[in-house]
């Protein structure tokens, strides 16, 4: 039972990294991500389940950006849809999972004057417009040095009124100096995040040839957005290899995933 249980949740963790990716909840019909250019103005359009995730993605891949991603807890009942994609039916029960009930959603932004836009500036503009969508959750931008971080931050309730919410990821948690596989210190920071929080973060896909090293990290008591990174950073030291994540809910289950990338 305890197998079958870890084997849904990593197809549950699947089906949402799928379907971010994808920007569609029916694999047999996907729809990628656009981004034309007219003149000095770019246009982008996407359309799925999680339209903001899936336009940080297409930027990335673009011009090359570090952007991460965090899920609000979407929690309304009008915010939620059920998934059309038989692959990730519940083995057990016979459910099909809820995804977050997003649509379309475009946004227009400046080239600027150089060969690429200005990824701060970029990035502002389309999570204010996002905001002003009627697409679900409410995020924010913050920038750390060399990274993006796009954050949930509110969600409808089923009244329909936005309530603010605290990040998961801005919980401190500690790092010891101990040496041990880099998967499980992820592990033992989803785990700090849990029990302080009471909100469940499980690690879900990672490139296992990154999380597979030993590594030793420097002793510290910091946000665990900034304890990822670090973990990240060490395992990635002497490659040209980047990651990024996606923190996404699960609507069915009401915790969280945390996938890690790598960038294409």
């Amino acid at each position: 039972m305890i197998l079958r249980i870890d084997l849904y949740l990593i197809v549950l963790g699947l089906c949402c990294l799928s379907v971010a990716q994808s920007g569609t909840t029916n694999p047999s019909t996907p729809k990628q991500p656009e981004i034309t250019q007219t003149g000095s103005v770019i246009h982008l359009v996407v359309s799925g389940p999680r339209p903001l995730a899936d336009a940080v993605d297409a930027l990335q891949k673009k011009y090359g950006w570090n952007i991460n991603y965090e899920d609000p807890q979407f929690v309304a009942k009008s915010d939620l849809v059920e998934s059309a994609d038989g692959r990730y039916i519940n083995p057990v029960t016979g459910a099909k999972p809820h995804l977050p009930n997003g649509a379309s959603f475009s946004v227009d932004f400046s080239a600027g004057a150089g060969t690429t836009p200005d990824p701060a500036a970029t990035l502002k503009t389309v999570v204010e417009a996002y905001n002003k969508s009627s697409n679900p959750g409410q995020f924010e931008l913050r920038v750390r040095e060399g990274y993006f971080d796009v954050v949930g931050i509110a969600a409808r309730d089923d009244s329909g009124k936005i309530q603010k919410q605290s990040p998961p990821l801005d919980t401190f948690v500690t790092l010891s100096a101990q040496e041990m596989p880099a998967k499980d210190i992820m592990n033992s920071i989803c785990e700090q995040i849990s029990k302080l929080t009471g909100q469940t973060i499980n690690v879900g896909v990672y490139p296992r040839s990154l999380l597979g090293q030993t590594i030793t990290p420097a002793a510290a008591k910091l946000p665990a957005r900034d304890a990822i990174s670090k973990v990240l950073s060490q395992t990635l030291s002497g490659t040209s290899k980047t990651v990024h994540w996606h923190l996404l809910y699960d609507l069915d289950t009401k915790g969280y995933f945390l996938n890690l990338l790598l960038a294409h």
